[in-house]
């Protein structure tokens, strides 16, 4: 009976840990402030050829307008590139020591190291959405701000 209570709490102490970072993994399915969503929406992940095209059609975007969102999303999607590859390097190295005899002092070292690179690709994706913001008109901006809750209140309403 012990055994199984220790096996237990042992499998649980690996999984939950897990389940944490996978959730953190795809941080569009979590509720963010509106700054956050719209930086995002200029980052790497969601906003590549396709999306620069909707985006431009949707807010009625001026060639030259376009041609500077381009611009700013080339300028930050090298640097992106590199700390998301870094990022998920130090997930799989976390599962790794969670399924190892790793000492705790190292887990967390390994943990503020993810945090690190997470607030990095937070801070670039900031970055550019300042630097488009500049670039669109109030009532651009206004449009944006609009899909952004139509596109949470869809969201919102397939996960119940």
């Amino acid at each position: 009976m012990m055994w199984r209570t220790f096996s237990t709490l042992a499998a649980l102490s690996l999984i939950l840990p897990l389940g944490t970072y996978a959730a953190q993994i795809n941080p569009e399915d979590s509720q963010q402030p509106e700054n956050i969503q719209i930086a995002q929406m200029f980052s790497q992940r969601r906003y590549g050829g396709e999306g620069i095209k909707k985006l431009t059609e949707k807010l009625d975007l001026t060639d030259e307008q376009s041609t500077q969102i381009d611009a700013i999303h080339e300028k930050y999607r090298a640097a992106n590139e590199e700390n998301y590859q870094q990022l998920q390097e130090a997930r799989e190295e976390m599962r790794s020591l969670l399924t190892s005899d790793a000492n705790p002092d190292r887990l967390r070292q390994q943990h503020q190291e993810m945090q690190s690179l997470r607030q990095q690709l937070a801070d670039s994706r900031f970055e550019a959405m300042l630097e488009v913001r500049e670039v669109l008109t109030s009532e651009q901006r206004q449009k944006m701000a609009d899909m952004m809750a139509q596109h949470r209140g869809r969201r919102g309403h397939n996960r119940r």
